[in-house]
């Protein structure tokens, strides 16, 4: 029997609102939460008023990755070319590929610059299996603050984001876009409640406004808040907004 590369909509009883703060909300109150929503993360990222109306259509957006993800890889050439040389002289495969979800649930292998030793997965669990403390932190946000498989190289990439130039070709296969909601695993989405639909009607994006909103410091809940509310209520003001503040992340190392 054939694998199928689509994984079902998960919805478990209890909902995430679409506050910032992640609160569960009767749904009754929707409308009251979608304002109350806006000026927080409007205020986030400097907007005045309600941006859901600079929107993207489908094919302006697809548009619109192709030919940031091409000038990216202009601008990015010299690290493309050597990041590669750099990782395999370090005994270990160049590129990290792991199953994440796209759009309608269709999973694809979504690349990275490798920042770990190899045999990273083994010693993950050799870790958690050793150190409580470590088994909590990734069992509630499935990272480790200060994860002792990243090497010195992957440290600077992590730091600056470099690690994730490689999904510029996600990019240009369709698999993802500029901005949009995080990558998850497929056992991440369980987390998205009954919002697991909303996350699923998007491209996973290569930033997005969880990279610009705090990144590691924040919870997991808020995470799931972020993306829901990007997938509802952004646009191409946002998409622009996002995509400034990641520019000042990685060039200027502008605090999230």
């Amino acid at each position: 029997m054939q694998e199928s590369n689509s994984i079902p909509v998960l919805a478990p009883e209890v909902e995430f609102a679409q506050s910032p703060r992640g609160a569960f909300v009767d749904q009754r109150h929707e409308q009251r939460d979608r304002i109350a929503a806006q000026a927080p993360f409007s205020n986030l990222l400097g907007f005045q008023g309600d941006i859901s109306h600079w929107v993207f259509g489908p094919s302006l957006k697809r548009a619109f990755d192709i030919v940031g993800a091409l000038l990216l890889a202009i601008i990015f050439a010299p690290l493309l070319l050597a990041m590669p040389v750099l990782l395999w002289r370090q005994k270990g495969p160049i590129l990290y590929r792991q199953r994440r979800v796209g759009l309608n649930g269709e999973l694809f292998s979504c690349m990275k610059f490798r920042t770990m030793v190899p045999d990273a997965e083994r010693l993950l669990w050799r870790l958690l299996g050793a150190n409580p403390s470590l088994r909590d932190e990734w069992l509630a946000t499935q990272k480790l603050q200060s994860d002792p498989r990243v090497t010195a190289l992957g440290r600077f990439l992590r730091r600056t984001s470099l690690d994730e130039l490689p999904q510029l070709w996600n990019i240009l296969r369709g698999e993802m876009s500029l901005v949009g909601p995080r990558p998850v695993v497929p056992e991440e989405l369980s987390r998205y409640g009954r919002n697991a639909s909303v996350y699923l009607a998007a491209k996973p994006g290569l930033t997005g406004l969880w990279q610009v909103s705090g990144r590691n410091t924040t919870t997991y809940r808020r995470r799931v808040a972020l993306d829901v509310y990007y997938v509802r209520y952004g646009g191409m003001l946002l998409d622009l907004k996002i995509l400034y503040r990641t520019a000042g992340v990685i060039f200027l190392r502008q605090a999230c």
